[in-house]
């Protein structure tokens, strides 16, 4: 089973970029951060954040995409993934993200869309 839930606030406003190599097929990128608390070695708790990457494929992610703004709370289902690569300098870099399939926007908002994450 790969699932991941988490809800957090958009870091900055979402980017709706063309993929490379496709015939004009979209994916929406964002990042989500949320703290995580934590005890400290005195006893007492505190607070870090924590950011991930997101990427929504096609048509669900350009209907998100005017509504994906900075500081925005929402709430993502995905699968998580992991990539390699190899920097110009010959470096082997690795990153997980998130693939998202299903997003509910949390902020009070007007204007919500009625969204179909099967589309």
């Amino acid at each position: 089973m790969n699932q991941v839930g988490l809800i957090g606030n958009l870091v900055k406003d979402a980017e709706l970029k063309a993929l490379p190599g496709t015939d004009g097929r979209m994916v929406l990128e964002f990042t989500v951060a949320w703290d995580e608390r934590y005890k400290t070695a005195e006893g007492g708790w505190d607070e870090r954040p924590q950011y991930v990457d997101c990427s929504v494929y096609g048509p669900y992610g350009e209907k998100l995409a005017p509504y994906m703004t900075k500081g925005l709370r929402v709430g993502v289902e995905a699968r998580l993934k992991h990539r390699t690569w190899k920097s110009d300098d010959g470096a082997t870099h690795s990153k997980h993200s998130l693939e998202v399939y299903h997003i509910d926007l949390l902020s009070a908002k007007n204007d919500k869309p009625e969204l179909d994450e099967d589309e």
